[in-house]
């Protein structure tokens, strides 16, 4: 008999794998920290648009794994600029980016995973096994610079051109306080050609400011531009006495030409006379009496009270005529070279190349122009003054006295004290007229007019296609009021006014200047966007540039179609219809717009409100509003992309 075999029992048998591979469920899936360094070129911490990723940038990677182990590694950017960390354990771990010495630094942002920022620093950042974090930004900007010249300005234009002279050792000042919040303030003297610039600069706002040399008198200062915009806008600054203020500096600009020109009051030696050979007198007599002065190439003529005499015109000679009293009067006529007049209260000088004439105790005083390239200095007094220039001409009156200058290339006119007018008017050629709240210039083919602290200023196109006005505010408060045919700008210290020119732009520093535009009676069309607000029709075109409140007034009862553009900013902004007007809020500006016919309302960015209640006008809306509706049973509305309405 056979006995059973029993078999033994078998453990069963581990399954085999290729040496060196783990099984699946053991193995932990590790964590990868991913970001980009990048040029930020609009600075707003968005790797997009025009930023470049940077390479070759050190990128450190430390912190601590669930091991309780330390961790320090290191890579670099590639050719995009991203960088990334693999096989990391669970832990906690910081990210630090090495500064381009191409660049400042600009604003960095925490990635998927979290994260807290510092400077060229991403610290706290936690992962877990199987963790892909990625986004951890760098981002770099572009310096700033701004810059300009320091000059003696001899023709008294304002422009740094031929003729004038640089002004070297004179320092600069730069104060303002930059993006982060610090207070930024530089200094450095002139160079031999009158440059100065101030570069490595973060965005910000800042203020230059020189010192008028000894011996000179302070000139015109010209507003700098931005590298790559030819016109003038708010954040280029704002001019006042030796200094310029609230300069906007966005990353990367480079801010140019903001120049100091300062004026020399002395006659400048080897152009006009200085030193004299000779010295005549002319004494008039206790009634009124007549001086002229005829210059000439060969020979100068002096004519008191119908007596003739000669004189030398090779010779140095310096000329002096006392009037004593009674109502005298004087004609000085310059020769053919350059000559310049000034011309105050009972008093005046001519000087030429080879003479000088000094006039005292005169009420009445013409100068006429020899030729060449001339200028005409008037001075005002105590009293109330009235200028008035064109391009043939000019002639400053007060109580007691006139003086007139005929044909001279150039005019100024500088008022102190009292309260005194201006009048510049253009020529019938394309002329251009710009005023602030301290001086004002008109200025065309063959004549510049400038004047200086007068209390109000007019200025008068004629007949010019292409006649345009620039007007300027002052630090205070400030009203910007427009019509077809006029616009007038005007705070506490100055009135500025532009007759009948093309174009007229105006430029607001503060946001509590006050645009008003006026309409045409005609068909209008009022534009709001990122350039600022405009009203414009066939025959105007005013313009308003950083204002904070704008009211819009256009006529219901003309019997034309006056359109509305309202675009909308990179900020959430509100727009309400009621009744025959609408009020709108871009930014940081209002707009008050009354009686339009035909308005539309476009928004693309932000989150936008719609107030809409009874209104009499046609409506359009574009793009994403919130909606908010009341009782609009009367009204026009062509609603597009109503992303909420309710």
């Amino acid at each position: 008999m056979f006995g059973r075999r029993i078999q033994k029992s078998r453990k069963p048998r581990k399954p085999s794998f290729p040496l060196g591979v783990e099984p699946l469920e053991n193995r932990r899936m590790l964590a990868t920290i991913a970001g980009s360094v990048f040029h930020d070129a609009n600075a707003d911490g968005n790797f997009s648009g025009d930023d470049t990723g940077l390479a070759g940038i050190v990128v450190e990677l430390d912190g601590i794994d669930n091991r309780n182990r330390p961790v320090n590694l290191t890579t670099t950017t590639d050719t995009f600029g991203t960088y990334e960390f693999t096989n990391l354990r669970r832990g906690t771990y910081s990210l630090t980016a090495a500064q381009s010495p191409d660049f400042l630094d600009g604003i960095d942002v925490a990635g998927s995973g979290g994260g807290t920022v510092g400077d060229d620093t991403i610290e706290s950042i936690f992962v877990r096994n199987n963790d892909v974090v990625t986004d951890y930004l760098f981002g770099e900007i572009s310096a700033a610079e701004l810059g300009g010249s320091i000059y003696r300005d001899l023709d008294r234009d304002g422009n740094f051109d031929a003729g004038d002279t640089p002004l070297d050792n004179v320092m600069v000042t730069l104060t303002g306080v930059d993006d982060l919040g610090a207070s930024v303030s530089q200094q450095q003297p002139s160079a031999s050609d009158g440059a100065y610039l101030f570069n490595n600069l973060r965005p910000g706002e800042y203020q230059i400011e020189a010192t008028t040399p000894a011996g000179l008198t302070d000139g015109r200062e010209t507003i700098g531009r931005f590298a790559g915009n030819s016109h003038a806008v708010a954040e280029n600054g704002q001019s006042f006495n030796d200094r310029f203020e609230r300069i906007m500096l966005a990353a990367g600009q480079q801010g140019r030409n903001y120049n100091f020109g300062e004026f020399d009051e002395a006659v400048t030696a080897g152009v006009l006379a200085t030193t004299f050979d000779t010295t005549l007198v002319f004494d008039g007599t206790s009634a009124a009496d007549t001086f002229e002065f005829i210059g000439g190439t060969t020979e100068h003529t002096v004519i008191l009270n119908g007596q003739s005499t000669v004189i030398d015109a090779t010779a140095n000679t310096q000329i002096i005529f006392y009037g004593h009293s009674g109502s005298d009067a004087a004609s000085l006529t310059g020769g053919p070279g350059i000559d310049q007049v000034e011309l105050r209260e009972t008093s005046a000088k001519l000087t030429g190349v080879s003479y000088q004439i000094l006039v005292y105790t005169t009420h009445h005083t013409t100068a006429q122009s020899g030729g060449g390239e001339d200028r005409a200095l008037f001075y005002d007094t105590t009293g109330d003054d009235d200028f008035s220039a064109g391009p043939l001409g000019a002639s400053l009156t007060g109580t007691g006295y006139e003086h007139i200058a005929h044909d001279f290339h150039r005019v100024y006119a500088y008022a102190s004290e009292g309260n005194d007018s201006a009048t510049l008017d253009g020529s019938n050629g394309n002329d251009r007229y710009k005023a602030t709240d301290s001086d004002a210039r008109l200025y065309g083919s063959g004549f510049y007019n400038y004047v200086r602290g007068f209390d109000v200023v007019h200025g008068d196109a004629k007949s010019g296609t292409d006649d345009r006005a620039y007007l300027y505010d002052s630090d205070g408060r400030d009203v910007y009021d427009s019509t077809a045919n006029e616009s007038r700008f005007y705070g506490t210290t100055f009135d500025n006014h532009a007759h009948g020119f093309d174009r007229v732009y105006a430029y607001a520093s503060d946001t509590n200047d006050i645009a008003i535009f006026r309409d045409s009676g005609g068909s209008d069309y009022y534009k709001v966007d990122s350039a600022g607000a405009r009203l414009y029709g066939d025959t105007y075109y005013n313009r308003a540039i950083g204002f904070g409140v704008h009211y819009t007034l256009l006529d219901a009862s003309d019997g034309e179609t006056d359109r509305v553009s309202f675009e909308d900013s990179a900020d959430d902004d509100t727009f309400a219809a009621t009744g025959n007007r609408f009020i709108a809020v871009r930014g940081n500006s209002v707009h008050y717009v009354w009686n339009p016919d035909i308005v539309l309302a476009q928004a693309t960015v932000g989150h936008n409100r719609a107030y809409l209640y009874s209104f009499n006008f046609e409506l359009r809306m574009e793009g994403d509003w919130d909606t908010y509706r009341q009782n609009p049973s009367n009204s026009t509305v062509n609603q597009q992309a109503d992303s909420g309405s309710r």
